[in-house]
């Protein structure tokens, strides 16, 4: 059986069928003329309406319909719907103001719908269809609304009360086509974010990934094996792992399903987690960052079993010291977000691969997200709409330049899973387009690097994020204790690679400082209560008889399991003539080391005795040995047969001058 046919029967396990109108029309994902006005697309004011499908693409013999919901309200039968079709909207400008709510200009003749609710018959789902027939231009018949040119038309949904307060309304748009056939489509390159903050309790246990999130990346998987080859998946290897490994579903199951998915898009690098800015520019950072790509490389391998591309996301601000990190660990091409290059040097979103400048003499390919488009894909309380809306702000790009080969790229949070309706409602309406059409990362990178007006390439430089306080000091002297700890207990043990794991996620730049200070002592507690289990005995006080003799050190170990440490003394008045450190490996719960030592003076004096991890970096436990010696050292017997020898001869002399004196 094929790798392909096994992940399919465990896919089969529960992807939901997305029930959504597909949708046909073409758009438009070129650099604006104008800078965009930044107006998030959200649903103003929709109250109790939700649009279910309608026909996006307008062509010749079609007619505008849609089919919408009206949810809970007082008394329905009291409700009034219009449906109103508006002039074109021919800048970008003007479409993220029918986003916000803004339609200017009057209906277009017969272009509007009005009806009592009452007066319309629902459908088996619940929903309501109006149609507004559409004039011909070869065919004019009374009553129909006139369409003559191509373009972005604003459909406003409304339903009032019979006094005509509106209490909701939606505006999404149709799209009339050209038509003869385009010289040059569209390019759309569409990378999805699937991710989400991996919670992690004090304790160090993983926040169960819930029923309703697996089913979302179920849906996800399921929408992108139906449309092969119209996206690239940026999945981000902790919550991958979180979602494999929750007990509260079938994880295996959902991975399975994301794994197929992998080899109907291409799948990108990615670190283990989102890593902040202000980490990724420490030059301190180095060895935890090549930590972060192998556990994300490996992860992503293991799951799912699909290589990955060479190009690399980036979503917000960085130094060119951290894109210069990720040039070094394979990345060769970016995708980036508008705020990673500064707004002075770009007005305008690029329609084709740029030049960005990560050093003084140093650039590096990229291509620049629109994220005013890019938005539409994140979750939405009306996803049908954001779908649809999305395909139409394409539209408006595509229209200011048909004629011109460029490409648009989209870019999902990687912290907020897309919403899989929007996904499928956007790629059903991108694959069926005739303006628009999917692009692979190598099809636009092909397409030569933008230029400026004299020609040469675009180069924009970095808008370098004003950065918070750090805590790398932290993290990294924890990332020490772990490896010492390691040294302990060895360094293949699941421990280890649970510790490893999770001070991996409390890097995640979706925790702040606050809330990443207890998930590091955390890891440090856990440490010191199991090291706590290895210990030396109380201060004592040995007697030593002679001046060389053995101590008796004994060593406690209730950790469960065999250890690794270091033995070390210090005194000032004692020797260890085998050396005053000793590499000890403790299977027992109770060891006895005898140390070997010599009294450099008779008297009382301390040996200060510590357990360290072998590689001296970390303290387990220290105490105090009084010794008290009574036994000379040769010191004590050379002074002492000196002191006798000066006696002696003094003594000698002076009787000889005694006796000679006497004789005189």
């Amino acid at each position: 059986m094929t790798r392909t046919n096994r992940l399919a029967r465990r896919v089969a396990f529960g992807f939901v069928a997305i029930g959504v109108f597909a949708a046909t029309m073409s758009a438009n994902a070129t650099a604006s003329t104008s800078p965009v006005r930044q107006t998030t697309p959200v649903v103003v004011d929709a109250g109790p309406l939700r649009l279910v499908s309608q026909n996006t693409w307008l062509q010749k013999g079609d007619d505008v319909g849609v089919r919408f919901t009206v949810g809970d309200v007082a008394d329905r039968k009291l409700l009034e719907v219009v449906v109103a079709i508006y002039p074109r909207v021919t800048t970008r400008s003007a479409f993220q103001e029918n986003l916000a709510g803004i339609v200017r200009g009057s209906p277009l003749g017969n272009g509007l719908f009005t009806s009592p609710l009452a007066e319309l018959t629902p459908d088996t789902t619940g929903a309501y269809t109006v149609t507004i027939p559409v004039q011909d231009a070869t065919n004019i018949v009374r009553g129909q609304v006139r369409i003559s040119r191509e373009g972005v038309y604003p459909v406003r949904i409304e339903a009032r009360t019979e006094d005509g307060t509106s209490i909701g309304r939606i505006t999404t748009h149709v799209v009339a086509v050209p038509t003869a056939i385009p010289s040059a489509e569209l390019g759309v390159l569409t990378v999805l974010g699937i991710g989400q903050p991996v919670s992690v309790r004090p304790d160090g246990s993983i926040e169960p990934v819930s029923a309703a999130t697996a089913q979302t990346v179920a849906d996800i998987s399921r929408t992108v094996i139906d449309h092969p080859n119209t996206v690239l998946l940026d999945v981000v290897p902790a919550f991958l792992e979180a979602v494999s490994g929750s007990e509260t579903i079938d994880g295996r199951d959902v991975t399975a399903g994301l794994a197929l998915a992998s080899t109907s898009a291409v799948l990108l690098q990615h670190s283990f987690v989102d890593l902040p800015a202000n980490y990724l520019g420490d030059p301190a950072f180095g060895n935890e960052f090549t930590r972060h790509e192998l556990a994300g490389r490996t992860t992503l391998e293991d799951i799912l079993s699909t290589p990955t591309s060479l190009t690399r996301t980036v979503r917000n601000g960085l130094s060119a010291a951290a894109f210069t990190a990720y040039a070094g660990s394979g990345a060769q091409r970016f995708v980036v977000g508008e705020s990673v290059v500064s707004r002075e040097t770009s007005s305008l979103t690029p329609a084709s691969p740029v030049q960005i400048a990560i050093g003084a003499e140093q650039t590096s390919p990229a291509v620049v997200a629109d994220s005013a488009a890019s938005k539409h894909l994140a979750p939405s309380a009306d996803p049908v709409l954001a779908g649809q809306n999305l395909l139409a702000e394409l539209a408006v790009i595509w229209l200011e330049r048909p004629s011109a080969p460029r490409a648009i790229t989209l870019l999902s949070d990687s912290a907020t899973l897309p919403d899989p309706i929007t996904l499928q409602t956007f790629l059903s309406g991108l694959v069926s387009s005739p303006t628009l059409k999917p692009i692979s990362e190598e099809e636009l990178f092909a397409l030569g690097v933008e230029t400026n007006d004299d020609e040469s390439p675009v180069v924009l430089a970095l808008s370098i994020p004003e950065l918070p306080a750090s805590d790398l000091a932290d993290l990294l002297r924890t990332r020490s204790n772990i490896t010492s700890y390691s040294l302990v207990i060895g360094e293949s043990t699941p421990v280890i690679t649970s510790l490893d794991r999770r001070l991996l996620l409390a890097a995640s730049a979706s925790y702040t400082v606050e809330q990443r200070s207890p998930l590091i002592q955390g890891i440090r507690n856990d440490i010191e209560s199991s090291l706590a289990g290895i210990r030396l005995p109380e201060d004592s006080i040995i007697r030593l008889t002679a001046r060389t003799g053995e101590i008796p050190i004994t060593i406690s170990n209730t950790t469960g399991g065999p250890v690794r440490v270091v033995l070390e003394l210090q005194s000032d008045r004692v020797s260890f003539p085998n050396g005053n450190r000793i590499e000890l490996f403790l299977e027992e719960e109770i060891s006895t080391e005898r140390v070997a030592v010599e009294a450099l003076s008779s008297g009382e004096f301390r040996v200060v005795a510590r357990l360290q991890a072998p590689d001296g970096a970390l303290t387990i436990d220290s105490s105090t040995v009084t010794l008290r010696s009574t036994g000379a050292s040769w010191v004590g017997f050379a002074i002492t047969g000196l002191a006798g020898l000066v006696l002696a001869t003094w003594w000698t002399r002076q009787f000889v001058r005694n006796r000679l004196r006497k004789r005189q």
